[in-house]
């Protein structure tokens, strides 16, 4: 397994809200897919999508991504042959809001990782709307292991044992939960970090999460990780 990354520098063609960046940037992947019919069909289907992506950067501080300003933001996938149409078409790309100019391409490096952290609100999609409502913090962490190894199993066509450890803390890094605007409703989230287990697959599985995401709707911008390497 590979995570392929890619760095994607854009022109904003409207001032974007910092709690609209999300949202846009996924229509900016969106417009992408939708130019090859293979593509098109992955992002219309339902199902694990083997890609995520990040907010803009630089951070405005006063809350709005200025039109007229470039900007950049990363999309990662475990698909080798997403990658290359990506890295190929990103920078031809135009929605309504933002107008690709380059992307480049790089692959994050296979380490050890001794810990990853929410960039973007984590999302755990339940029957009964946001879990703390009525739900305990073991049930947070038992879905979130359980959403990796289905990414991992029907991605690489396997079954993991699930008898293993994946992390040896977790801490909410939000007070309260983080709310963003998607489709007319504010979805609840967390900011969390991990503490990731040395064994072999909470590796495997910590390292996907850069790839596919923590928790639900990465391919919507939710749940992109940041990393640290153990020195």
């Amino acid at each position: 397994m590979k995570i392929y990354e890619l760095k994607v520098k854009v022109f904003l063609l409207k001032d974007i809200p910092y709690s609209k960046v999300l949202e846009k940037n996924a229509a900016f992947i969106d417009v992408t897919l939708g130019k090859d019919p293979r593509w098109a069909k992955m992002h219309e289907t339902n199902g694990v999508k083997g890609y995520s992506l990040g907010g803009l950067m630089p951070i405005e501080r006063k809350g709005i991504y200025h039109e007229g300003r470039i900007y950049e933001f990363s999309v990662r996938t475990v698909r080798p042959d997403l990658a290359e149409y990506l890295h190929i078409q990103l920078a031809d790309t135009k929605s309504n809001e933002i107008k690709g100019l380059t992307a480049e391409k790089k692959i994050i490096s296979k380490k050890m990782i001794q810990r990853i952290y929410s960039l973007t609100p984590v999302i755990l999609k339940t029957d009964r709307g946001y879990w703390r409502s009525y739900e305990s913090v073991d049930f947070f962490e038992q879905q979130i292991k359980n959403n990796l190894i289905k990414k991992y199993n029907t991605l690489f066509h396997t079954k993991l044992d699930e008898n293993f450890t994946l992390y040896t803390q977790i801490k909410f890094d939000n007070e309260k939960p983080v709310a963003t605007p998607y489709k007319n409703v504010k979805l609840l989230g967390d900011k969390v970090t991990m503490m990731i287990s040395n064994n072999e697959t909470a590796q495997e599985l910590a390292y996907l999460s850069l790839g596919c995401s923590l928790g639900n709707m990465g391919s919507r911008g939710f749940g992109f990780m940041g990393y640290v390497y153990y020195k």
